[in-house]
Protein backbone atom coordinates (compact mmCIF):
# COMPACT_ATOMS: atom_id res chain seq x y z
CA UNK A 1 0.00 0.00 0.00
CA UNK A 2 1.07 3.68 -1.04
CA UNK A 3 1.85 5.75 1.72
CA UNK A 4 0.20 9.35 1.87
CA UNK A 5 2.92 11.53 3.32
CA UNK A 6 4.00 15.23 3.10
CA UNK A 7 4.80 16.29 -0.50
CA UNK A 8 5.94 19.49 -2.02
CA UNK A 9 2.60 20.47 -3.39
CA UNK A 10 2.22 23.14 -5.91
CA UNK A 11 5.94 24.25 -5.94
CA UNK A 12 6.85 21.13 -6.77
CA UNK A 13 4.37 20.06 -9.13
CA UNK A 14 5.76 23.20 -11.38
CA UNK A 15 9.25 21.85 -10.54
CA UNK A 16 8.37 18.52 -12.07
CA UNK A 17 6.68 20.67 -14.88
CA UNK A 18 9.91 23.10 -15.40
CA UNK A 19 12.15 19.89 -15.16
CA UNK A 20 10.45 17.91 -17.75
CA UNK A 21 10.59 20.83 -20.00
CA UNK A 22 14.37 21.41 -19.33
CA UNK A 23 13.60 24.76 -17.63
CA UNK A 24 14.96 26.76 -14.79
CA UNK A 25 12.14 27.76 -12.78
CA UNK A 26 11.74 29.86 -8.79
CA UNK A 27 8.89 29.54 -7.52
CA UNK A 28 7.28 31.32 -4.02
CA UNK A 29 6.73 28.73 -1.05
CA UNK A 30 3.54 27.41 -0.59
CA UNK A 31 1.90 26.36 2.13
CA UNK A 32 1.58 22.52 2.60
CA UNK A 33 -2.03 21.18 3.50
CA UNK A 34 -2.27 17.98 4.65
CA UNK A 35 -2.28 15.71 1.77
CA UNK A 36 -4.91 12.40 1.36
CA UNK A 37 -5.87 10.08 -0.90
CA UNK A 38 -8.81 11.74 -2.29
CA UNK A 39 -12.05 9.66 -4.12
CA UNK A 40 -13.59 9.95 -7.30
CA UNK A 41 -12.36 9.31 -10.77
CA UNK A 42 -10.05 11.20 -13.60
CA UNK A 43 -10.50 11.01 -17.44
CA UNK A 44 -8.37 12.04 -20.24
CA UNK A 45 -8.87 11.37 -23.72
CA UNK A 46 -7.60 12.44 -27.21
CA UNK A 47 -7.82 11.47 -31.03
CA UNK A 48 -5.11 10.39 -33.05
CA UNK A 49 -1.90 13.40 -33.25
CA UNK A 50 -2.86 14.57 -29.75
CA UNK A 51 0.46 14.56 -28.44
CA UNK A 52 -0.44 14.22 -24.88
CA UNK A 53 -2.61 11.75 -24.91
CA UNK A 54 -0.57 10.09 -28.05
CA UNK A 55 -4.64 9.45 -29.12
CA UNK A 56 -5.55 7.29 -26.19
CA UNK A 57 -8.23 7.33 -23.65
CA UNK A 58 -7.11 6.98 -19.99
CA UNK A 59 -9.58 6.39 -17.31
CA UNK A 60 -8.80 6.62 -13.14
CA UNK A 61 -10.92 5.52 -10.54
CA UNK A 62 -10.51 5.14 -6.60
CA UNK A 63 -13.06 2.40 -6.97
CA UNK A 64 -10.78 0.32 -8.84
CA UNK A 65 -7.99 1.02 -6.64
CA UNK A 66 -6.09 4.31 -8.22
CA UNK A 67 -4.86 6.79 -6.54
CA UNK A 68 -5.22 10.81 -6.51
CA UNK A 69 -4.82 13.61 -4.53
CA UNK A 70 -6.32 16.98 -4.82
CA UNK A 71 -5.19 20.17 -3.13
CA UNK A 72 -5.55 23.89 -3.34
CA UNK A 73 -5.72 27.35 -2.66
CA UNK A 74 -8.27 30.11 -3.73
CA UNK A 75 -6.86 30.72 -6.84
CA UNK A 76 -4.81 27.40 -7.70
CA UNK A 77 -5.91 23.86 -7.75
CA UNK A 78 -3.85 20.75 -8.12
CA UNK A 79 -5.25 17.22 -8.99
CA UNK A 80 -2.20 14.76 -8.91
CA UNK A 81 -2.82 11.16 -10.22
CA UNK A 82 -0.47 8.10 -9.76
CA UNK A 83 -0.43 6.95 -12.67
CA UNK A 84 1.82 9.74 -14.37
CA UNK A 85 -0.88 12.70 -14.41
CA UNK A 86 -0.58 16.11 -12.78
CA UNK A 87 -3.85 19.10 -13.74
CA UNK A 88 -3.12 22.24 -12.76
CA UNK A 89 -5.87 25.31 -12.73
CA UNK A 90 -5.34 28.75 -12.16
CA UNK A 91 -8.00 31.71 -11.54
CA UNK A 92 -5.72 34.75 -13.50
CA UNK A 93 -6.23 38.15 -12.79
CA UNK A 94 -5.90 37.73 -8.48
CA UNK A 95 -9.58 36.09 -8.96
CA UNK A 96 -10.66 33.61 -6.79
CA UNK A 97 -11.69 29.70 -8.09
CA UNK A 98 -15.42 29.61 -8.42
CA UNK A 99 -18.37 27.30 -10.75
CA UNK A 100 -17.91 28.42 -14.15
CA UNK A 101 -16.01 28.59 -17.63
CA UNK A 102 -12.51 29.93 -17.83
CA UNK A 103 -11.45 30.17 -21.28
CA UNK A 104 -7.79 31.51 -23.20
CA UNK A 105 -6.43 29.53 -20.53
CA UNK A 106 -2.33 29.64 -20.82
CA UNK A 107 0.02 26.44 -19.84
CA UNK A 108 2.89 27.63 -17.57
CA UNK A 109 4.24 29.75 -16.75
CA UNK A 110 0.59 31.29 -17.34
CA UNK A 111 2.03 34.58 -18.39
CA UNK A 112 -0.81 37.92 -17.92
CA UNK A 113 -4.04 37.83 -16.81
CA UNK A 114 -5.44 34.72 -18.36
CA UNK A 115 -6.40 31.90 -17.00
CA UNK A 116 -3.97 28.72 -16.28
CA UNK A 117 -4.05 25.19 -17.27
CA UNK A 118 -1.38 22.86 -16.81
CA UNK A 119 -1.77 18.95 -18.11
CA UNK A 120 0.97 16.98 -17.28
CA UNK A 121 1.23 13.40 -19.08
CA UNK A 122 3.10 10.58 -18.54
CA UNK A 123 5.46 11.63 -20.79
CA UNK A 124 6.00 15.11 -19.92
CA UNK A 125 3.83 18.45 -20.62
CA UNK A 126 3.75 20.79 -23.00
CA UNK A 127 6.11 23.36 -24.49
CA UNK A 128 3.28 25.67 -25.54
CA UNK A 129 -0.73 24.83 -24.78
CA UNK A 130 -4.06 26.82 -24.72
CA UNK A 131 -7.57 25.53 -23.45
CA UNK A 132 -10.22 25.82 -21.08
CA UNK A 133 -11.90 24.88 -18.20
CA UNK A 134 -15.20 24.43 -16.99
CA UNK A 135 -16.20 24.43 -12.71
CA UNK A 136 -19.41 22.85 -12.00
CA UNK A 137 -18.61 22.83 -8.23
CA UNK A 138 -15.66 23.85 -5.95
CA UNK A 139 -14.92 23.68 -1.86
CA UNK A 140 -11.93 25.02 -0.45
CA UNK A 141 -11.16 25.00 3.30
CA UNK A 142 -8.45 26.19 5.05
CA UNK A 143 -4.59 25.88 4.61
CA UNK A 144 -4.48 24.58 1.37
CA UNK A 145 -7.33 21.75 2.20
CA UNK A 146 -9.72 21.22 -0.32
CA UNK A 147 -13.38 18.93 -0.01
CA UNK A 148 -14.43 19.01 -3.79
CA UNK A 149 -13.98 19.40 -7.43
CA UNK A 150 -16.07 18.93 -9.97
CA UNK A 151 -14.55 20.38 -13.03
CA UNK A 152 -13.94 19.39 -17.15
CA UNK A 153 -11.31 20.67 -19.34
CA UNK A 154 -9.62 20.41 -22.65
CA UNK A 155 -5.71 21.36 -23.63
CA UNK A 156 -4.59 22.09 -27.18
CA UNK A 157 -1.13 21.33 -26.48
CA UNK A 158 2.21 22.61 -29.00
CA UNK A 159 -0.18 23.66 -31.72
CA UNK A 160 -2.13 20.39 -32.00
CA UNK A 161 -5.38 20.27 -34.36
CA UNK A 162 -7.24 18.12 -31.78
CA UNK A 163 -7.39 18.60 -28.04
CA UNK A 164 -7.40 16.51 -24.59
CA UNK A 165 -10.12 16.47 -22.94
CA UNK A 166 -10.70 15.25 -19.71
CA UNK A 167 -12.90 15.48 -16.58
CA UNK A 168 -12.08 15.11 -12.47
CA UNK A 169 -14.40 14.29 -10.05
CA UNK A 170 -12.67 14.35 -6.31
CA UNK A 171 -13.74 14.63 -2.98
CA UNK A 172 -11.77 14.51 0.12
CA UNK A 173 -13.19 13.89 3.66
CA UNK A 174 -14.64 16.97 5.37
CA UNK A 175 -12.35 19.41 6.62
CA UNK A 176 -12.38 19.90 10.54
CA UNK A 177 -12.81 23.25 12.08
CA UNK A 178 -9.20 25.06 12.69
CA UNK A 179 -7.98 24.10 16.35
CA UNK A 180 -8.26 28.09 17.52
CA UNK A 181 -6.85 27.52 20.69
CA UNK A 182 -7.64 30.10 23.40
CA UNK A 183 -5.91 30.05 26.62
CA UNK A 184 -6.87 32.24 29.94
CA UNK A 185 -4.49 33.16 32.81
CA UNK A 186 -6.55 33.24 36.35
CA UNK A 187 -5.84 36.19 38.30
CA UNK A 188 -4.54 34.22 41.19
CA UNK A 189 -1.76 32.27 41.74
CA UNK A 190 0.56 31.08 44.75
CA UNK A 191 3.95 31.01 45.73
CA UNK A 192 6.01 28.44 47.25
CA UNK A 193 7.89 30.88 50.04
CA UNK A 194 10.46 28.09 50.91
CA UNK A 195 11.45 28.67 47.25
CA UNK A 196 10.20 31.55 46.08
CA UNK A 197 8.85 29.64 43.28
CA UNK A 198 5.49 30.78 41.30
CA UNK A 199 2.16 28.78 40.57
CA UNK A 200 0.00 29.85 37.97
CA UNK A 201 -2.88 28.31 36.28
CA UNK A 202 -5.70 29.18 33.81
CA UNK A 203 -8.08 26.97 31.08
CA UNK A 204 -7.46 25.90 27.95
CA UNK A 205 -9.81 25.23 25.28
CA UNK A 206 -9.62 23.72 21.80
CA UNK A 207 -11.95 23.11 18.53
CA UNK A 208 -9.90 19.98 17.66
CA UNK A 209 -8.52 17.15 20.08
CA UNK A 210 -4.63 18.22 20.46
CA UNK A 211 -1.27 18.03 22.44
CA UNK A 212 -0.48 21.81 23.10
CA UNK A 213 2.41 23.25 25.10
CA UNK A 214 1.68 26.83 27.09
CA UNK A 215 4.94 28.64 27.81
CA UNK A 216 5.34 31.74 29.46
CA UNK A 217 6.77 34.18 31.99
CA UNK A 218 5.89 35.51 35.71
CA UNK A 219 7.24 39.21 36.49
CA UNK A 220 7.76 41.34 39.50
CA UNK A 221 10.02 43.68 39.34
CA UNK A 222 13.24 43.14 38.46
CA UNK A 223 12.17 39.08 38.76
CA UNK A 224 11.62 37.55 35.73
CA UNK A 225 11.21 33.52 35.57
CA UNK A 226 9.90 31.24 33.18
CA UNK A 227 7.49 28.59 33.31
CA UNK A 228 6.19 25.98 31.18
CA UNK A 229 2.91 23.67 30.95
CA UNK A 230 3.88 20.98 28.68
CA UNK A 231 1.65 18.24 26.64
CA UNK A 232 -1.71 19.82 28.05
CA UNK A 233 -4.27 17.90 26.29
CA UNK A 234 -7.10 20.22 25.02
CA UNK A 235 -10.60 18.47 24.05
CA UNK A 236 -12.95 19.82 21.68
CA UNK A 237 -15.00 22.42 23.05
CA UNK A 238 -14.11 21.98 26.59
CA UNK A 239 -12.93 23.54 29.12
CA UNK A 240 -9.47 22.23 30.11
CA UNK A 241 -7.21 22.93 33.70
CA UNK A 242 -3.55 23.92 33.08
CA UNK A 243 -1.19 25.18 35.96
CA UNK A 244 2.33 25.66 35.62
CA UNK A 245 5.29 26.48 38.33
CA UNK A 246 8.26 28.39 37.50
CA UNK A 247 11.35 26.66 37.91
CA UNK A 248 13.72 28.28 41.07
CA UNK A 249 16.32 30.24 40.11
CA UNK A 250 19.62 30.94 42.65
CA UNK A 251 18.84 34.51 44.02
CA UNK A 252 15.52 35.21 42.29
CA UNK A 253 12.61 34.65 44.71
CA UNK A 254 8.90 35.68 44.10
CA UNK A 255 7.16 37.10 47.22
CA UNK A 256 3.30 38.14 47.86
CA UNK A 257 1.28 40.56 45.76
CA UNK A 258 0.90 41.59 42.13
CA UNK A 259 2.85 40.00 38.97
CA UNK A 260 2.49 40.26 35.72
CA UNK A 261 2.11 37.38 33.69
CA UNK A 262 2.09 36.57 29.86
CA UNK A 263 2.00 33.50 28.00
CA UNK A 264 1.70 31.27 24.78
CA UNK A 265 0.05 28.64 23.58
CA UNK A 266 1.63 26.37 20.92
CA UNK A 267 1.37 23.50 19.09
CA UNK A 268 0.35 21.66 15.48
CA UNK A 269 -3.20 21.31 14.52
CA UNK A 270 -3.68 17.49 13.98
CA UNK A 271 -6.22 17.91 11.41
CA UNK A 272 -4.30 20.39 8.51
CA UNK A 273 -0.76 19.75 10.53
CA UNK A 274 0.14 23.30 10.95
CA UNK A 275 2.06 24.72 13.54
CA UNK A 276 -0.41 27.26 15.59
CA UNK A 277 0.87 29.66 17.86
CA UNK A 278 -1.38 32.03 20.41
CA UNK A 279 -0.37 35.12 22.75
CA UNK A 280 -1.95 34.92 25.80
CA UNK A 281 -1.81 38.42 28.42
CA UNK A 282 -0.41 40.02 30.11
CA UNK A 283 -2.02 39.13 32.91
CA UNK A 284 -1.79 40.79 36.42
CA UNK A 285 -2.02 38.17 39.32
CA UNK A 286 -2.58 38.06 43.04
CA UNK A 287 0.33 35.53 44.27
CA UNK A 288 -0.20 34.49 47.83
CA UNK A 289 1.61 31.88 50.24
CA UNK A 290 0.76 28.57 49.23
Amino acid sequence: MRRFGRRPLLAAALSLIAGAAGLTVSTPAQAEPREVPATGTFTVSGEAGEPLTGGNSYAFSTDAGDEMQLWGQDQEITVRVFGGWHLILVSGSDRPLAPGTYTDALGYPWPGPNPGLTLVGPNGPCDESVGSFTITDVVFAPYGYMEKLDASFEVYCDGAPVPARGEVHLTNPPAAPLLDPRATVADTGTIALRYGAATVHGTLTCRQAATLNINGAVTQGRVRIWFAATDVQCAPDQVVEWAATTTPVDGLRFRPGDAEVGAQVEGRDPFYDEYVQVDVGPTTVRLTPA
